[in-house]
């Protein structure tokens, strides 16, 4: 299973930084506006169990998300978890350790294209681009 990892350091408070992400709308504010990311329905901010449903028009088709989120253990860690979309598969780890007066926040990510069709425009690398 293709794998991605990203991390980010803020100055920021560890405690800021992981209430900052657990946000839907900040999510949407601080991807790439090519992705076209939207909330449909969802919480102001995400615990345990929370579902997020997203719509996603920068990969061609408009495509219906459906995240859910578990194992919370705030301020450090929680998964978010495809449950319906375009990949076959996807879980996201959300990880934020303190570092010398910020933050380190590690984004681990697993997914499975989609098979048929829709595999051949949303492949592994465009994907990892996005």
């Amino acid at each position: 299973m293709p794998q991605l990892e990203f991390t980010c350091t803020l100055q920021a408070s560890i405690e800021n930084a992981f209430d900052f992400i657990i946000r839907p709308d900040n999510i949407v504010d601080i991807s790439q506006p090519d992705m076209g990311i939207n909330v449909i329905s969802g919480p102001d901010k995400v615990t345990e169990g929370s579902r997020v449903e997203f719509e996603i028009t920068g990969i061609g088709m408009p495509q219906k998300l459906v995240h859910e989120y578990s194992q919370f253990r705030e301020p450090v860690h929680f998964w978010e978890i495809q449950i319906e979309g375009p990949l076959q598969s996807m879980q996201h780890e959300h990880l934020f350790e303190e570092d010398a007066g910020g933050v380190i926040i590690i984004d681990r990510i697993e997914f499975e294209p989609p098979a048929g069709m829709l595999g051949f425009l949303l492949t592994e690398d465009r994907i990892a681009k996005h």
